[in-house]
């Protein structure tokens, strides 16, 4: 290349970097990104760095060369896939965002605001549980350098809040140095007590090569782990403002599981899911919408039953939602995307499971079943009272990890249950009063709720929508379009400043009702 198509080339990644201040590259794609980043990383210290031309070749080149390789490596994912025609669109659709899971920040405002909620009802559930979750949360905290709760958070929200415009998101590594806190040394020295064991240092060559192995790099884990990079003493990097935000509360639950493992000896790895994610974060939640014909079917003495209706029931006189909550993790190997057959075993194994000797339905076959209740009367007498012959079952799936809310899965779903219901002899009669499945993640229903309000006529109208237009289109990327990627293009371009106000005193009574903190009184 010449000159000129060099400094071409080069000035039209600056015209981007100038956009978004403190921004130094936005890659093309996004794992590339983070495979480039792993080789200047791992990569002994040379001579000659700077903005030279050759140095500028050489970067631009680097730059071709990992997305060359990562497109390569995409291609050969899709050629695996097997010949079936809707199947394999859905999992194209699958991938790609399986893939992009994150990367370039996308609701990242979002993603923040419900960390913060989760971190918030973490603490109330421990303060309800002092004798253990409690007593473990309160030794974390000091083994992490500070005096409760409060003060890590400030220390570990600081690099959100100063460096991160709400109105724009930009993609790439973000410096924080300690000349940009010149008059508040304290709140540096805090911060970075906080990004103590979030971190890697590029001086440490042996560490980095242990960390970044193959495995760790897989679905960006090390990176997750680690969204910081120490330079030095007094200059820090952020890798990636989304996996930073994951780390307020899914980092810190990591860290909590461990120890309280360490404390009692034994793995709560199955427990908390029960304790904290279900009946805590999902069926109180729905106290919060302020709607009384609601129902958490574990904690009513009506059913006689618990396994004969799902987590959570709301009865409207025209519609019965029917919620069941799958607190999930995926394993790295799978999320990473890269065999999406594999992918499609393992939504199959964790949400499409029937009923065995060793474990219990799972997903889809729990909604069959909850529905097979119904229609028999195995519900509360009160559920008839609602013309029980016109009324419609809305089936949804909340699921915790965002993996299972790609574009694809809904759909792919959605004919596991027709299959389902085929197989039912019960729901066979009544398959004209059962409406699609509906599949969301957490963090949308947080959303969601905070949206309507208790007003379930909105939900039914977005989900009409949100049908129509998926089966009414035609090109792949709009007939395997998820939930969430629909509803938050439709509130994006509804946005206007009493929207926001809305969603925001919603998003508060949210969260008051599972912390406990009130946020509309003064402070």
């Amino acid at each position: 290349m010449t000159d000129k198509e060099v400094y071409r080339l080069y000035g039209r990644l600056s015209l981007v970097a100038r956009s978004y201040p403190g921004v130094y590259l936005t890659f093309i794609n996004h794992k590339a990104l983070y495979n480039l980043l792993r080789i200047i990383l791992l990569t002994e210290d040379t001579d000659g760095a700077g903005e030279s031309f050759q140095s500028l070749t050489g970067l631009l080149k680097a730059i071709l060369v990992a997305n060359s390789v990562e497109m390569e490596a995409e291609a050969n994912t899709l050629q695996k896939l097997e010949e079936v025609d809707d199947l394999k669109k859905a999992l194209i659709m699958m991938q790609q965002d399986v893939m992009n899971n994150g990367a370039f920040g996308d609701n990242f405002t979002e993603i923040k605001k419900t960390q913060e909620l989760k971190f918030l009802a973490l603490h109330a559930f421990a303060q309800s549980r002092p004798d253990d979750y409690g007593m473990v949360l309160k030794k974390l905290m000091a083994q992490k350098g500070f005096n409760d709760i409060y003060h890590y958070w400030l220390a570990v929200y600081t690099p959100l809040k100063l460096y991160h415009d709400t109105n724009k998101y930009g993609e790439g590594l973000i410096r924080m140095s300690k000349e940009d806190f010149g008059s508040a040394p304290l709140v540096w020295d805090n911060m970075v007590t906080s990004l103590h064991g979030k971190c890697l240092d590029v001086n440490d060559l042996m560490k980095l090569r242990e960390i970044m192995s193959d495995k760790e790099m897989q679905d960006h884990t090390c990176f997750r782990k680690f969204p910081v990079l120490k330079l030095s003493e007094e200059e820090y990097v952020i890798v990636s403002m989304f996996y930073y935000a994951q780390i307020l509360y899914d980092g810190l639950q990591w860290d909590f599981l461990a120890a309280l493992k360490k404390t009692f000896k034994r793995d709560f790895i199955s427990e908390y899911p029960t304790d904290f994610s279900e009946k805590w974060m999902f069926c109180k939640l729905f106290e919060s919408i302020g709607y009384k014909r609601k129902i958490w079917a574990e904690d009513d003495s009506r059913f006689d039953d618990k396994d004969a209706a799902p987590d959570i029931i709301v009865n409207t006189k025209r519609n019965i939602f029917m919620f069941e909550f799958k607190d999930m993790r995926v394993m790295k190997e799978v999320a990473d995307g890269r065999d999406m057959n594999e992918l499609l075993k393992y939504i199959d194994n964790r949400l499409n499971h029937k009923k065995d000797k060793n474990e219990g339905n799972k997903g889809v076959p729990q909604l069959v079943k909850d529905m097979e209740n119904y229609f028999l009367g195995k519900f509360p007498p009160e559920f008839q009272e609602w013309n029980r012959n016109r009324q419609k079952v809305q089936p949804i799936l909340v699921i915790n990890s965002r993996v299972f809310t790609s574009r694809g899965v809904n759909q792919i779903l959605q004919d596991r249950m027709r299959e389902r219901i085929e197989e039912s002899e019960v729901l066979r009669l009544h398959k004209k009063r059962i409406d699609d499945l509906l599949v969301i993640d957490y963090d949308m229903l947080v959303i969601l709720l905070s949206k309507i309000r208790g007003n379930f006529a909105q939900l039914i109208k977005l989900k009409r929508e949100y049908q129509y237009y998926t089966k009414r289109a035609t090109a792949p990327i709009e007939r395997f379009a998820s939930f969430r990627g629909f509803a938050m293009r439709k509130w994006e371009n509804e946005r206007n400043k009493k929207n926001d106000r809305k969603i925001e005193k919603g998003f508060k009574e949210v969260t008051r009702n599972l912390t406990g903190y009130d946020f509309s009184r003064k402070r």
